[in-house]
């Protein structure tokens, strides 16, 4: 009899051992970290629309997430803006950011600095580029230096990628005299509906003849 109870309570503490390892073990969904689908180190992607140039984006180092449609950049980036006679029009770099492959919008994060080929620059933590309707938009602080030497500081701004038409939302100190803020540039001009309507998105490294991928995404 003393042997039957002893084999049971081996059973038993068999189990807890076996439920105890089981618990420890057990991942539940979300804990896991997400690995990218591809990873590119010093990462260059060029965008355009009916072949004329619109931005070229680069990046000490993207991660690829093909599920949430967006690629992430953690090593600086550094986004150039070339205006409809593609020519370059302003620059902007950041600590951070993140494209999104459906909208081609992009977010740059910390130490934002867009500077334009007519003399203006902005100075902010946070910014979103809208590529639909060509702006680019903060809703935190921001500083912004004029060509004729204004400092002017404020919350939110908003403006075209070529900074030619922008706008403090809630300045602290004024508007520099003779500054256009008509949102009028922001409307989206109508393409030309004979040529074909795609945006070509070529992902390189710096090496121009090297390409890793492509994506051609219809409007």
């Amino acid at each position: 009899m003393k042997k039957i109870i002893d084999i049971f309570a081996l059973v038993i503490l068999a189990l807890v051992v076996s439920s105890c390892s089981r618990e420890e073990t057990t991942t539940f969904p979300g804990e896991a970290k997400k690995l990218p689908d591809q990873e590119i180190w010093d990462f260059k992607a060029t965008t355009t629309t009916n072949g004329k140039v619109e931005a070229i984006i680069r990046a000490g180092h993207m991660q690829r997430y093909s599920k949430e449609s967006r690629m992430l950049f953690d090593d600086g980036i550094h986004v150039d803006f070339y205006d409809e006679k593609g020519e370059h029009a302003s620059v902007l770099t950041a600590a951070s950011g993140e494209y999104e492959i459906e909208t081609e919008n992009v977010k740059a994060i910390g130490n934002v600095v867009v500077v334009s080929d007519s003399g203006i620059t902005l100075y902010t933590d946070e910014l979103y580029y809208y590529r639909e309707n060509d702006r680019i938009i903060s809703n935190t602080l921001v500083k912004v230096e004029t060509k004729e030497g204004h400092v002017l500081h404020g919350v939110g701004f908003e403006s075209d990628a070529q900074m030619n038409f922008w706008e403090i939302r809630q300045p602290y100190d004024g508007v520099a005299p003779g500054v256009d803020l008509s949102l009028d540039r922001f409307e989206k001009k109508e393409r030309d509906s004979t040529l074909a309507d795609s945006t070509e998105l070529e992902i390189e490294l710096e090496d121009p003849d090297t390409v890793i991928d492509t994506l051609v995404i219809e409007q």
